[in-house]
């Protein structure tokens, strides 16, 4: 389980929040800036996270998994 925070998180859904090219496996939006996110199987290795709203698509940003 991976957390993110940020803002105008509300109405995001799990295909708009990605590890890579790869979709969470699901995710809870806590609140409008925070998302708690299942990620995808996969092996260790760092990939980029990035988050879709209605508004466009977030910086990406670092997520390394061990």
């Amino acid at each position: 389980m991976v957390r993110i925070t940020g803002a105008y998180f509300t109405g995001v859904t799990a295909s708009g929040v990605k590890f890579g090219g790869t979709a969470a496996t699901s995710i809870d939006v806590i609140s409008d800036s925070t998302i708690e996110a299942l990620m995808p199987a996969g092996t260790a290795g760092s990939a980029a996270i990035t988050v879709t709203n209605s508004a466009g698509t977030s910086a990406s940003f670092a997520y390394t998994r061990g």
